[in-house]
């Protein structure tokens, strides 16, 4: 028997709470890590036969769009992204190396550059390589309250809130592992967390400050509005940990736990922590720090296969935002059954009892086939009514 269907926002909050929604609630385009790349967009529009449509970014660098809205009601998103402006300081400038990469700096004086015909702005220079405790002191920190990051955000989460029923995630970019390697270089903060801890905790202590107060003065303006806080901290790779859990416990995971209790403290919200690879080595830190939801649930990873095991022992703590369908060979590679058996296969095992949100393991990619995107969601809503209809699905598996 079908259940009482609920509005987006409703949904969202019973999965969030462990608890079985009407349907198994969906994210495409409701954060920076569930969204498209640009060119995957356009094919995909073209194919659907929309035309025109509002342009934007979720994440520059990454070249992941804002989702046209008419594809988030064609496939059913549960889930909105509001982000936070760029100060009034910094403008997106371009130029052109000696190979013919287009570069820019960010806000923080990271360098990114994209070569003739990529797909990515990837860091090229970092303006704290080398730095001793010294130049960090001296870095010219950004203002974390700088009033171009708040202007007419307010009125943005206002008309989200009220114009549409979805979740709403914020996203600031928050990460004390990424950001640091991007300002420090992935070298010197690898080798300084063991051979000169005092210089990366200095970092990330600045970072700690500084994203407290742009967070707190964000929450100020919009905390009413939203119901889910983003963050990032990808700390594991395919294999495993980058860093020892001693070094992490040490080092990383006070900085988010503190930043976490600050928000919570602030505003009634999930916190939703973005770690790719084998996350799974960090789950029980992470609900410590008080982690509410992961995201993208890698499946391709060691460890994170087996969905059904990382249900059966985490799932009545964390939930499962991601993983409906594998992103590194099946959604890019794989033919439209091989897609649409690698949803039900997920379904089975990280549906039941709530605490799932489906969306593919991390974003689409430029050349993920449009009719394989089409077929993972169609095969979704298929199946996505709960009770969930766990015999058959495993006879169709």
């Amino acid at each position: 028997m079908s259940r009482k269907a609920m509005k987006s926002r409703e949904r969202m909050m019973a999965a969030l709470n462990h608890r079985e929604p009407d349907r198994i609630a969906r994210d495409f385009g409701g954060t920076s890590t569930t969204s498209i790349h640009v060119q995957a967009h356009s094919k995909l529009k073209q194919v659907l036969g929309l035309d025109g449509g509002p342009e934007g970014f979720t994440s520059f660098y990454g070249q992941t769009v804002a989702v046209d809205p008419r594809l988030m009601d064609r496939f059913g998103s549960d889930c909105a992204v509001l982000k936070t402006n760029p100060p009034s300081t910094w403008k997106l400038r371009f130029s052109t190396d000696g190979r013919g990469y287009q570069t820019y700096a960010d806000e923080w004086g990271v360098v990114r550059a994209c070569p003739p015909g990529g797909y990515y702005y990837d860091v090229v220079s970092n303006p704290l390589a080398g730095a001793e405790l010294a130049d960090v002191e001296r870095y010219p920190w950004p203002d974390p309250v700088d009033p171009g990051r708040f202007e007419g955000l307010a009125e943005t989460a206002k008309n989200l809130y009220t114009d549409s029923d979805r979740c709403i995630v914020l996203f600031i970019g928050t990460s004390f592992f990424n950001h640091v390697a991007a300002l420090m270089g992935w070298e010197d903060f690898l080798i300084n967390l063991k051979a000169n801890p005092p210089l990366v905790r200095s970092v990330i202590e600045h970072l700690l400050d500084f994203n407290q107060k742009q967070i707190l003065a964000t929450l100020d303006r919009v905390g009413k509005y939203i119901q889910v806080f983003n963050l990032f901290g990808d700390m594991t790779h395919q294999q495993g940990l980058f860093v020892s859990k001693d070094t992490s416990n040490d080092i990383l995971i006070p900085a988010y736990r503190k930043l976490i209790g600050a928000v919570k403290n602030k505003a009634d919200v999930k916190i939703l922590f973005h770690i790719c690879g084998a996350s799974r080595f960090l789950f029980e830190e992470l609900i410590s720090a008080g982690v509410d939801a992961v995201n993208p649930v890698q499946v391709a990873a060691e460890g994170m296969g087996d969905t059904a095991e990382l249900k059966r022992v985490f799932g009545d703590r964390l939930t499962f935002w991601g993983g409906g369908c594998d992103t590194q060979h099946v959604l890019p590679h794989g033919t439209t059954e091989e897609v649409r058996r690698e949803v039900r296969r997920r379904i089975a095992d990280l549906a039941p009892g709530g605490g799932f949100v489906f969306c593919p393991v991390h974003n689409i990619q430029a050349g993920v086939p449009p009719e394989n995107i089409v077929a993972m969601f169609d095969e979704l809503s298929r199946w996505d009514s709960y009770p969930i209809r766990l015999t058959d699905l495993r006879r169709s598996l």
